[in-house]
């Protein structure tokens, strides 16, 4: 992934994204690699274990391009006002 659309390109129902940082949660060791598990046009949703057990979506907004910035590996890192994320695409 180079940019904003090659990652809205990648970001389909059933793709697996390993969360490294996600804004200021810390489900991250609880969900590691999370499912993208519904897509629109503006947002997506990622499949997420609750500190409870439950399973729930948690619903994001495509980020800005002024927003990303992209590695060599496949790793997308993103800074807003909530905070930052980094997630690289679990390849099959």
């Amino acid at each position: 992934m180079k940019t904003l659309a090659d990652f809205k390109r990648a970001m389909i129902v059933g793709s697996k994204w390993e969360t490294i940082k996600h804004f200021k949660d810390n489900l991250t060791e609880i969900t590691p690699v999370r499912e993208c598990s519904k897509r629109q046009a503006n947002s997506f949703a990622f499949r997420t274990t609750l500190p409870d057990g439950r399973i729930a979506d948690c619903w994001l907004d495509f980020p800005k391009a002024k927003d990303v910035e992209f590695s060599n590996n496949d790793t997308i890192t993103i800074k807003n006002n909530w905070g930052t994320a980094i997630y690289k695409k679990v390849t099959p």
